[in-house]
């Protein structure tokens, strides 16, 4: 059975290309923002990668509901914004825009792994 993976990224072009590549290894859902998402369908997925850079406090929000739950999140941020970072997030694993594709699927593979064992 596929992973479920649920990516909110605010830029058109990345959401597209994260889209592309990891739908042929996971089942993906795609959203800008985390305005409209119901916390009740968090439950459904294995792993969030997030953008940090979001303007909305909903995804952060959202982010702190899928911690609670003890399912992995990866942070995906700029160097700037990764200096920005809350302490609560710190220990997150992260990846720093621009990313490669084949390491950010390391480290999908890597926080879905630790979060079976």
């Amino acid at each position: 059975m596929s992973k479920k993976i649920l990516i909110i990224e605010r830029n058109d072009d990345i959401r597209e290309m994260l889209g592309e590549y990891f739908s042929e290894k996971y089942t993906v859902t795609l959203i800008p923002n985390g305005n409209g998402l119901i916390k009740d369908f968090l439950g459904e997925y294995d792993l969030l990668l997030w953008d940090y850079h979001q303007p909305d406090t909903a995804s952060r929000e959202l982010t702190m509901e899928f911690l609670r739950s003890q399912k992995p999140v990866i942070i995906s941020a700029t160097a700037y914004m990764e200096m920005k970072l809350d302490f609560q997030l710190m220990l997150l694993p992260r990846i720093i825009k621009p990313y490669n594709l084949e390491e950010l699927n390391l480290v999908i593979i890597s926080a879905l792994a630790k979060n079976i064992e």
